[in-house]
């Protein structure tokens, strides 16, 4: 009866080859899974645009084609902004806050996936179900301040055919803002990309389409004021 050959052990040189080659396959991958998942991040937040979009047409259809306004009661007075990420004032449902009161559409449907906003998330549910004011992560146009002469006006140059007449096309996008810019919440005066590996800014127009800008040009300028940000929503108007 022959015997079987000897079994043949690694060396400790062919053991530390193998790591190596290991190590360098796992480096080499890393960056090809960490661009697919900021991918996957972009088209999830498409997405998401999509879905408010149809919100904003089904309120258009419900409400004489009025635009949810930004406008909130601070005592005997009517407070206004012209664009905003704020779902709620004084509890008062507010801008595109007023699709989620309404069911229009989910709230977590205003977050964006973006990596850097992840760890926030928990923080903007729990403001909207039980804090007075609450934001979200998507900044909503309602109207420049040159379309009426008063505030209390609400139904004139507040419409969705007001804004196409206007080429106010972007209706609401990823916030995107260079350091020193008013927004508060996790990314407070910050130099701020939602997308940074694809240098993208999503964009949702009236129509319902969702396209993406050149992160670095479609951004808010210093002091991101409110003039500022009309000038921002003009710019991504442009693109379209």
């Amino acid at each position: 009866m022959s015997e079987s050959p000897p079994q043949r052990a690694f060396t400790l040189i062919e053991l530390l080859v193998v790591l190596a080659i290991l190590g360098l396959l796992i480096a080499l991958l890393f960056p090809v899974l960490g661009g697919a998942r900021s991918t996957a991040r972009l088209v999830q937040c498409k997405t998401n645009l999509r879905s408010i979009g149809q919100a904003h047409a089904a309120y258009a259809n419900d409400f004489d084609d009025n635009k949810p306004p930004l406008l909130w009661w601070t005592g005997f007075r009517l407070d206004k902004k012209w664009t905003s990420t704020l779902t709620k004032v004084d509890d008062q449902p507010f801008g595109q806050g007023i699709l989620v009161a309404e069911r229009y559409v989910d709230y977590e449907l205003l977050l964006c996936p973006s990596a850097h906003l992840q760890d926030a998330h928990a923080d903007f549910i729990h403001a909207w179900h039980h804090f007075p004011t609450g934001g979200s992560a998507y900044d909503y146009y309602w109207r420049s301040p040159f379309s009426v002469p008063s505030i209390e006006r609400i139904g004139e140059g507040a419409t969705y055919e007001a804004a196409r007449a206007a080429g106010e096309h972007a209706l609401a996008m990823d916030i995107n803002a260079e350091k020193g810019h008013s927004y508060i919440g996790p990314y407070q005066g910050q130099d701020w990309d939602s997308h940074p590996n694809q240098s993208a800014v999503n964009i949702l127009y009236l129509d319902g389409a969702v396209a993406h800008g050149d992160a670095k040009e479609v951004k808010l300028r210093w002091p991101g004021d409110s003039y500022a940000k009309i000038a921002w929503f003009e710019q991504a108007s442009r693109l379209q």
